[in-house]
């Protein structure tokens, strides 16, 4: 089994936001809110030194090597999210049954899928918000500052509204992504 010696991963934290490392759990406060993350699962050393948020490791094999550039990658995702925020556009495609798409309380209903009279809701998770009044018919936008959150709803959306028993070449009806990146950088 080959061994790295030493391995070093570094990320410069924002100038609006603070990034607080204590036992390996990270903490990012930013204009957009907080973002908690638990990394307790990784045997690394991580620390904040002269504005900058460093992972180390030593005598690493091949895949806790890869753990500390996917640590550093996903606080300069949390960075990203409070600073500037991440949204999701989705569009819904339909044939001949057009896709209604709204929000009642805390469920986001998808009506009249392939004509049925099924309500298919899905829940909408804390800290995503939904906006259905776009310039683009059919078309909703999902924001929020964890990009995990925000896109596992968007998954779990497409997933929703999905032909079961159909053929997926024949049946293109759904919700999909057609963009994401930071708001503001979706247009």
């Amino acid at each position: 089994m080959v061994r790295v010696l030493n391995t070093t991963q570094k990320v410069d934290i924002f100038k609006d936001c603070t990034v607080v490392c204590k036992n390996r759990l990270v903490t990012v406060t930013g204009p957009r809110g907080t973002l908690k993350r638990d990394f307790r699962h990784a045997q690394l050393q991580m620390q904040v030194v002269d504005n900058t948020f460093r992972v180390e490791l030593w005598f690493g094999n091949r895949k806790s090597v890869a753990l500390c550039k996917t640590i550093v990658s996903a606080v300069r995702n949390m960075m990203k999210g409070v600073t500037e925020g991440f949204e999701f556009r989705m569009r819904s495609a339909h044939s001949h049954f057009p896709i209604l798409m709204n929000v009642e309380g805390n469920n986001f209903e998808i009506r009249g899928y392939l004509g049925e009279k099924r309500i298919r809701t899905v829940s909408i998770p804390e800290g995503v918000s939904i906006q259905t009044e776009t310039e683009t018919k059919g078309e909703i936008a999902i924001t929020g500052s964890d990009v995990n959150t925000v896109s596992q709803f968007a998954a779990s959306v497409q997933q929703a509204a999905r032909p079961r028993n159909k053929d997926i070449r024949m049946f293109l009806d759904g919700i999909y992504v057609s963009k994401s990146g930071a708001i503001g950088q979706v247009a």
